[in-house]
């Protein structure tokens, strides 16, 4: 076997091969960096520009039907309200209460009044009913009778612009006199809203007392209220699967325009609808807290659709 002699040369790759070798992985590592830097650049990019706008309005979206389904919910309690406070106020029965509670004891009208009070206004009306608040009120603004109760605890609440046996004519809960073009009086418009009590926020009906018939003249005015109390927010929210909260916006921060939709910092919109009250507009809040990584909103662990949505309502109230 021939063995190598020193002038041979070795079999090795040397300093040449060794610098050619380091130079292809830094080349390599560079060209990953710069791999995932435009990656990234360019990820970063389209979410700005093309998936967070869509995704933004996608929220927008959502929050407005969301808002849409409270604002409904709400207005359907008022309507019910108003539709129990007519039939209580077109009813022959409240009329001849109204016109013969004047009447001396022990008269066939006195018993007639006294019969109507054991009949209509017990403690089971306001249970049955689901009001809170019953007035019944004449023209000169004499409380005929009134009661304000917790159905739910069977416990009397007290109003203090409604704790006296007389209120003024134009109490904004009062039905007001009407007269067409030629100076006839007409039967007065019914009043319906939410109004801001310091029992809290309270839908109110107030119709005016008619007949039957529903035809003039009119003798006074029947007044309903319903309490907007936690239990109620907690069934309209299973109603409407959205979770809300009504409180007023104190000072002038109210927006003034029909539908304002307002982006705020840590991801919150805010939508606000105007929203009637008894005593002019009031305006509902709703934020929605959007968790955007994950996709969703977050609503302290209430599920309601495929995108969760923390929605606060507000109340103002001028």
């Amino acid at each position: 076997m021939k063995r190598a002699t020193p002038d041979e040369p070795r079999n090795s790759r040397g300093p040449a091969a060794a610098s050619t070798g380091m130079s292809l992985r830094i080349k390599i590592a560079l060209i990953i960096t710069v791999v995932v830097a435009l990656y990234a650049v360019i990820d970063y990019v389209s979410q700005r520009v093309l998936i967070r706008p869509s995704f933004s309005a996608l929220e927008e979206r959502e929050a407005r039907k969301d808002l849409a389904r409270v604002e409904q919910a709400l207005l359907a309690e008022i309507d019910t309200l108003d539709a129990r406070c007519t039939d209580w106020a077109a009813w022959n029965e409240t009329y001849d209460f109204v016109r013969h509670s004047g009447a001396r004891e022990d008269t066939a009208d006195a018993r007639e009044v006294e019969r109507y009070v054991a009949a209509n206004l017990g403690s089971t009306t306001f249970a049955s009913g689901r009001i809170n608040l019953l007035y019944i009120v004449d023209r000169q603004g004499n409380v005929l009778w009134g009661k304000i109760r917790d159905f739910d605890n069977d416990h009397e609440l007290t109003l203090k612009e409604l704790s006296y046996e007389q209120l003024a004519p134009a109490h904004p809960m009062l039905c007001q006199p009407r007269l067409d073009a030629q100076g006839n009086e007409q039967v007065p418009a019914g009043i319906h809203g939410l109004k801001l009590t310091e029992l809290g926020p309270m839908f109110v009906a107030s119709r005016p007392i008619l007949t039957s018939e529903r035809g003039l003249p009119w003798v006074g005015t029947l007044v309903m209220g319903r309490l907007l109390s936690d239990a109620l927010v907690r069934r309209l929210s299973d109603r409407t699967e959205v979770a809300f909260s009504v409180q007023p916006l104190e000072g002038d921060g109210a927006p003034q325009s029909d539908v304002l939709l307002r982006k705020e910092k840590y991801s919150r919109i805010t939508v606000y609808v105007p929203f009637s009250g008894i005593r002019g507009p009031c305006v509902t809040q709703r934020h929605s807290q959007v968790l955007r990584h994950q996709c969703r909103c977050a609503l302290h662990g209430t599920h309601t659709s495929a995108l969760k949505n923390n929605l606060t309502t507000h109340g103002w109230y001028k």
